[in-house]
């Protein structure tokens, strides 16, 4: 569930995040995905994705 979400999220608000860190954390989803087995992998793939993401995040202020 934390997958879907997570990559809904990066889906809606495309214009939020720097191309590079959506595509660093995507893989890091699909890895989640191949883990779900291992429930300590998938989430740790989860968590290294939202880091990407926070990274990644673009600053409002500098577009204004």
């Amino acid at each position: 569930d934390n997958v879907k979400e997570l990559m809904d999220e990066i889906n809606y608000n495309r214009d939020e995040y720097t191309a590079e860190s959506r595509r660093k954390a995507k893989n890091h989803l699909m890895e989640a995905k191949t883990n779900r087995l291992n429930p300590a992998k998938c989430r740790k793939n989860i968590l290294e994705a939202r880091e990407e993401l926070r990274e990644g995040k673009r600053d409002k202020k500098m577009k204004d």
